[in-house]
Formats: C-alpha cells, structure tokens, sequence
C-alpha cells in the first residue's frame, strides 16, 4: 500500500468501455464527465421532441453559470444554436467572459429568471444548473410553445416556498411542453463529450481550459473539502 501503481497490476477494464482522448483536449478531459450528463439532457431533449417534426429550437437559455451550466451552453453553441445564460453574476464575472468568449449571450439577473423571457422572449429549450428550486418553477413559467425544460441540478433542504401551480399546470399542458431530468450518462453520450470538445477547442481555443480555475496539489487533497475558492471548477492534480 501507499506506493504509486499500488493493484495496478489486478485492474483491467473492457475496451469498449474507455474512451480515447484526443491531445487537443488532454488539458480539460477532466470535465468529460459532467459534460456527459450535459449531453445526455440535450440528447433527450431532441428525442422527446422527434414527436414534433417541425420542432427546431432557435432560443435555448441556461440558467446558472457553474461548471454544468457553461458546459451546456458550450455543448449547444457546437451545435450552432443560439445560446443565452443566466446567472447572478456581473458581466465583468469569469463565468460569464467565458460564456461571451463562446459567443454567447450573458444576461446577469437581479432577481429571478423571468427578467430573460422580458429581454429575450421564451426559449425553446431550457437548461436548468443552479441548484436552486425557485428557479426550477421559475424556468416552468418561461417556456415556448412545445418548449423543453431539462433540469441538471440536485437540490436538498426542506425550503418551502409559495408557488402558482395552476398556472404552471396549465402552461404546461395547453403549452405541449416537456419537463425533465438528467443525471449520469452512458457510453454514447461521453462519446458526444469528446466529439464536441473537440469542435470547442476547434472553434474557441482555451476556453474549456479556462473553467479549470483551483488546482490543488495531490498533496494537498484534504484542503480541496473546505478550501475550493471562489472560482468555477476545482480540481485535484494527481500527476505533473
């Protein structure tokens, strides 16, 4: 125990189930997982709306400028669709100059997400990344016609809070509209990761690198519980 490669020699893993990480990415393939369950939610967003042939999203918005939510908003970029995020922080924010770095919209909400359908109108599709429940039911108001809601965060608490549920019923139903979940992912979808990165790096060098913000050294990995900082993404780094 305690030494490098310890039980290196008794792990194996099937081949059809790793990934080959092309060089371009190698700095920030690290994301791949959390990017994977961005695009399984985008992948089932578009399978449940096959239902709809004439249905071609023009306006997606992602609500939350952590790490899934700019994984989102960049995965959906490489499809060349409109994008819009929306956070609470100022424009002048790491988050949201790696946002516009992509060519994406960012539109910093004072206080509550609808303040997005008085700018911009309602969005087709909906990615929902801030943990917070609020915006959850928020986002149920702020759908288009057939629009899709994919939420991508967990939350936990016991907050309780007033909300109007007969008009968020009655939008959803007479609206056609889609509400659903996203969480892990399976083979094809970290397939999609790699792809799309790819097409990032391609297209906005360095800026999937830039959400790496806090690494700590391997050394140091009891601080990285309570000492993660301020920034987007905070990883530990095993090897030089």
């Amino acid at each position: 125990m305690r030494r490098h490669g310890f039980m290196a020699e008794y792990y194996v893993e099937t081949p059809e189930y790793l990934h080959r990480i092309p060089k371009a990415i190698e700095p920030f393939a690290v994301l791949l997982e959390p990017m994977s369950v961005v695009e399984k939610g985008i992948d089932h967003a578009f399978s449940l709306q096959r239902r709809l042939r004439t249905w071609k999203p023009r306006l997606c918005v992602v609500l939350g400028g952590g790490p899934v939510g700019l994984l989102g908003a960049a995965a959906l970029r490489a499809r060349g669709l409109r994008v819009i995020v929306a956070g609470r922080e100022p424009a002048s924010d790491l988050r949201a100059q790696v946002a516009i770095q992509m060519g994406v919209e960012y539109i910093s909400t004072k206080s509550s997400v609808l303040e997005v359908v008085e700018q911009v109108g309602r969005p087709d599709l909906v990615l929902e990344a801030t943990g917070s429940s609020k915006v959850v039911f928020d986002a149920m108001e702020m759908l288009a016609l057939n629009g899709v809601l994919c939420l991508l965060s967990v939350t936990g608490g016991s907050t309780v809070h007033e909300e109007p549920i007969d008009r968020i019923n009655q939008l959803l139903v007479l609206g056609n509209q889609v509400v659903f979940g996203s969480v892990n992912a399976n083979h094809r979808h970290f397939a999609q990761g790699v792809e799309d990165f790819v097409i990032i790096e391609r297209q906005w060098p360095g800026t999937m690198s830039r959400l790496l913000t806090n690494r700590i050294p391997w050394q140091n990995f009891k601080t990285w519980f309570g000492e993660r900082g301020s920034g987007i993404k905070t990883t530990l780094e095993i090897g030089a």
